[in-house]
């Protein structure tokens, strides 16, 4: 099983305030750093109706990251260069959203299976 990420959309200019930063799409690696991966992730999922950096400062509190190395971690090449090559190769394999499921390199339509 390959778990690969594809970020959300975000609209509005990008900001240096550490509130704003938090809102990059490196949240649940950034998690991860500090082995809260799984975790960070299922929040965010189980709150994605409240995405925004109050919700990721808040997760880190409940998580009891360190926020400081968190906001290194989220900033971290790295991390976004792993991220844009998640999202580039998904396009090229034909993902247009989440969740994308290949079964033996073949894309497995849930859809067309139910009709």
């Amino acid at each position: 099983m390959v778990l690969a990420d594809k970020p959300p959309r975000q609209s509005g200019p990008s900001s240096a305030t550490c509130a704003t930063r938090t809102l990059r799409p490196g949240a649940a690696q950034a998690a991860g750093v500090q082995g809260r991966l799984w975790p960070m992730r299922d929040l965010l999922f189980e709150h994605q109706r409240r995405l925004g950096p109050e919700l990721v400062i808040e997760l880190t509190t409940i998580l009891e990251l360190d926020l400081l190395r968190f906001e290194q971690d989220v900033s971290e090449t790295r991390i976004i260069d792993q991220i844009e090559q998640d999202v580039a190769s998904g396009l090229r394999s034909g993902v247009e959203g989440t969740p994308t499921l290949y079964i033996d390199g073949v894309l497995y339509d849930a859809e067309s299976e139910l009709l």
